[in-house]
């Protein structure tokens, strides 16, 4: 699965410590929209987003994209209610992580018009009431309501809506739902971009708003169009992976950086490794195959408590399998990278284990590019009987659909299977499942099938140049006879 992240816009989030006509249930609406100075005063509120989790905003894509980006912040306004009966609010911005864009989103508004901002302060303030909606569907047997049309936070208003289905709103876009009403001065049309819809459930968003400025006129109808939540659902499950228990630090996971020009400080990531020896990284071939290991570098995160520091390592040799061809990554897709110099004694190394069939382990380190965290998602393995013949070296694990959240990971990540001192496989695919037949599949290879050449790679190389000397012997002998 592939990520955009978007670095241009505010979401102004009004939290209400008591408000006498605003039910607790009904804080979950949010205004999004950007700034193109340092003056987060100047932010003009472009469309609405509707509250998920205590972390993740659903709003619509045509708002949160932008140019030139410049700054991500969070406008949180809070009001309460005084002993006299007053109102007094206040103002506090802080700074919003990130933006999820639906990969298959094309600036078409009513086509994949999806994206999830991110920000800890629901999270972190439980007491400001926020309550995240559950994921629904729209439904055309009934009345459903548009909240927070007006662009109102605090107290949202709501109107009830008849909603109908692409057929007959626009055949030629069949995420599209809409309402229809007798003109564009409708009191609804004034609905903003991204408000939320929620059918015979309020605790549920059922669809949001698509139109960029209220309804558009078509065949002398005015019509406000919308998606449903259902359509989006595995793309939206795929961004937020489970909740996932706290854990030790791991400190045997690698990224193995490429870096264009002479220094190391502009490296990008193209992969993980598995510390297996004091100077030795196991990743893939594909990620390793660069045109010089001078190309390339290691990067360890050591993860004490709270607190972290990094070093990067300089290559001094790398070792492609000799039977790696990179037009079959499913095979031999194996490589050992040399550092210069060794690795800090708490970078323990792995052991050399195997993937059994129908085994139930754990995938390591498989998206975090940055090493903020590593993370371990439970996998199921099958062997190549149950997942393509044609490729008696691969294991795969099978995800509900390519936006499932494991889809995300990194070549090369690492499997363990019970026992996190052994690594038993690692990951093949790069960021991105495969897809045939209705399922999503990653694959992976398993470290035995490897083991003998793991250890001792450089055997590999050297029974090449025996060869070739030999035939050069041979050769010799002939032509002096």
């Amino acid at each position: 699965m592939k990520v955009k992240f978007v670095f241009l816009f505010i979401a102004s989030l009004a939290v209400t410590s008591y408000v006498r006509s605003q039910a607790f249930q009904s804080r979950f609406i949010v205004g999004l929209g950007h700034f193109t100075q340092q003056n987060l005063a100047d932010a003009v509120i472009r469309c609405v987003g509707t509250i998920i989790s205590p972390q993740h905003i659903l709003a619509p894509a045509s708002c949160v994209i932008v140019q030139p980006p410049t700054e991500i912040a969070v406008n949180f306004v809070s009001t309460t209610i005084l002993p006299g009966g007053e109102n007094s609010s206040a103002s506090t911005l802080v700074p919003a992580s990130r933006v999820f864009v639906h990969p298959f989103y094309e600036k078409n508004g009513n086509s994949n018009n999806a994206a999830i901002v991110m920000s800890n302060i629901v999270r972190d303030n439980p007491n400001w009431g926020f309550a995240p909606r559950l994921l629904g569907s729209l439904s055309t047997l009934g009345i459903c309501n548009l909240f927070g049309w007006g662009g109102e936070l605090l107290d949202p208003p709501r109107d009830a809506v008849s909603v109908y289905n692409a057929e007959f709103c626009d055949p030629n876009s069949p995420q599209t739902f809409c309402s229809i009403f007798d003109s564009t001065s409708h009191s609804t049309c004034t609905a903003r971009l991204g408000s939320p819809l929620t059918c015979a459930n309020d605790l549920v968003v059922a669809g949001f708003v698509t139109n960029e400025e209220g309804c558009s006129w078509n065949s002398n109808r005015a019509m406000l169009t919308y998606h449903s939540v259902g359509d989006l659902y595995h793309w939206i499950e795929g961004v937020f992976g489970p909740e996932l228990p706290e854990r030790d630090p791991v400190n045997f996971i690698v990224n193995v950086l490429e870096f264009l020009e002479t220094s190391i400080t502009d490296a990008l990531p193209r992969c993980f490794g598995t510390i297996i020896s004091s100077n030795r990284v196991l990743t893939t071939a594909i990620c390793a195959t660069v045109q010089s290991p001078l190309k390339l570098a290691v990067l360890t995160r050591r993860v004490s408590g709270s607190s972290s520091s990094s070093q990067s390592y300089r290559t001094s040799r790398i070792y492609i399998h000799p039977r790696y061809v990179p037009e079959n990554p499913l095979s031999n897709n194996v490589a050992i990278i040399e550092i210069d110099g060794s690795f800090e004694e708490i970078f323990v190394p792995r052991l050399l284990g195997s993937i059994q069939p129908q085994s139930s382990c754990q995938l390591f380190g498989w998206g975090a590019t940055d090493f903020r965290f590593t993370r371990g998602d439970n996998v199921t393995l099958y062997g190549s009987e149950n997942c393509n013949p044609n490729f008696p070296q691969a294991f795969c694990s099978s995800h509900s659909s390519i936006f499932h959240y494991t889809c995300a990971a990194m070549t090369g990540s690492p499997i363990t299977c019970g026992n996190e001192s052994v690594i038993a496989g690692f990951l093949i695919n790069n960021a991105s499942c495969s897809e045939s037949i209705g399922h999503a599949t990653l694959n992976y290879h398993s470290v035995s099938q490897f083991a003998d050449w793991i250890l001792n790679p450089s055997a590999a190389v050297a029974n090449k140049i025996s060869v070739i000397f030999i035939v050069f012997v041979v050769l010799i002998k002939i032509v002096i006879n």
